[in-house]
């Protein structure tokens, strides 16, 4: 045996070990992240088996979904229309997926039943030289944080050769939106004959909004006007005031947090669990955390005062303001944190118990 078969086989054991107890480890799991705040997680209970049968009972009675007759064909990438997709086989087609929509968690009923989706099948059927896969919309299209625009710019010189006031520095950028949470699947399936990927990834934290722009600086004022006398100047023009200076960009907005990954609940007959086991690829990674917004630049400088108007005989001393100094560029913002991954369990069950379970999907009392 190699040592990766040893490791899957050590994996396997591992799960198999686990087995009926991994129910109450679901609902520890996931009541924990509910408790950190998330809100709408689904909790599954202390006894997350009756939980998951209520939930597919409570989908049942409210039509949240409806049976789909002896089979159900997933081509391309199709969406699901229901909350639940329970069919006596589902077929993939060659590089197909199945894609549940975002939870908006806008579902009445038990509240460990708010953002969990179904798949029920006797046998699931998968291309074995193409990828299948179950996952969400995580790709929704979202608004990126708005710009702040420019700082407050700096008040021009008033007086005769006053100086500009100085641009304000910019504000940080808006942060980025935070990832949506995955939601969480339970899959009960009584036997797969091919490859099949669950990925229920947590979305991606948005990228920060640039930082605000440093405000321009103000315009110097003009010098006053020379004062001639009948044969020869009396005041020369008075110098122009300096232009104030750029305020500095301000810093790049926080990259959003990834969201959580889901959790996968996988309940199969004892004698196709590792056959089951070996053809699945699950992922519940969490999202990736989002980048730091860009800096703001920096304000623009702002404009020299002329020397004040010089009458003959009086003459130009050349005495210009000084034009002032653009604004330096912020920095980057900082990146949001990744997203927790969540969990898989697969759980085997004897024969008899697999049925009662199956049979409260199907609506049929287990034989």
């Amino acid at each position: 045996m190699t040592e990766a078969e040893s490791s899957r086989s050590d994996r396997q054991r591992t799960r198999f070990a686990v087995g009926l107890t991994a129910l109450a480890l679901i609902g520890v799991s996931l009541g924990g992240r509910a408790a950190a705040g998330e809100a709408a997680r689904s909790d599954l209970s202390a006894t997350p088996s009756l939980a998951a049968v209520e939930c597919l009972t409570y989908s049942q009675e409210r039509g949240l979904f409806s049976q789909l007759g002896t089979a159900y064909e997933v081509l391309d990438d199709q969406f699901a229309r229901s909350d639940a997709i329970v069919a006596s086989e589902i077929v993939f087609g060659a590089d197909s997926r199945l894609v549940f929509p975002r939870m908006e968690y806008s579902k009445r009923g038990p509240s460990h039943c708010a953002d969990l989706y179904f798949v029920v099948a006797d046998r699931l059927t998968s291309d074995e030289a193409a990828a299948a896969t179950i996952t969400w919309d995580r790709a929704f299209p979202a608004d990126p944080p708005l710009d702040r625009g420019w700082a407050p710019a700096g008040a021009g010189g008033v007086a005769p050769g006053e100086d500009g006031s100085d641009g304000s520095p910019g504000g940080p950028g808006n942060a980025g939106r935070d990832g949506a949470h995955a939601p969480n699947l339970l899959v009960i399936l009584g036997e797969l004959t091919g490859p099949l990927s669950l990925d229920l990834r947590g979305q991606d934290g948005g990228t920060g909004g640039v930082g605000q722009s440093g405000g321009p600086g103000g315009a110097g004022a003009s010098g006053r006007a020379a004062v001639p006398g009948l044969l020869d100047c009396r005041k020369g023009p008075g110098a122009g005031g300096d232009g104030g200076d750029g305020g500095l960009g301000g810093r790049g907005g926080r990259g959003g947090n990834g969201g959580l990954g889901g959790t996968v609940i996988v309940i199969a007959p004892e004698e196709q669990a590792a056959t089951i086991d070996e053809l699945l690829d699950v992922t519940v990674d969490g999202g990736a955390a989002g980048e730091g917004g860009a800096p703001g630049i920096g304000g623009t400088e702002g404009r020299a005062g002329r020397e004040g108007r010089a009458t003959p005989p009086c003459r130009s001393a050349r005495r210009d303001g000084k034009t002032g100094q653009r604004g330096g560029d912020g920095v980057e913002g900082e990146d949001g944190d990744p997203g927790e991954s969540g969990d898989y369990y697969l759980l085997p069950l004897p024969a008899e118990q697999f049925e009662e379970v199956l049979g409260a999907a199907f609506g049929r009392a287990a034989e």
